[in-house]
């Protein structure tokens, strides 16, 4: 038995509170490159300037 963990007659537990912690830190890094990726495409430039296809999409759905 390892010093602070809690372990069930099985060992469950601990093989619960691993996987729960696996989990967590592969969703936190996910996040993180989300949340980066959205942040850097949205202070892109190129969204914000003015373009022909853009005026074309815009006026074809106007109709």
């Amino acid at each position: 038995k390892e010093p602070g963990g809690e372990e069930h007659a099985d060992g469950q537990q601990d093989h619960s509170l691993q996987a729960l912690f696996v989990f967590q830190r592969t969703a936190a890094v996910l996040y993180y490159y989300y949340y980066k990726r959205t942040a850097e495409c949205m202070g892109d430039p190129r969204f914000y300037e003015d373009s022909a296809w853009m005026r074309d999409v815009f006026a074809r759905s106007r109709q």
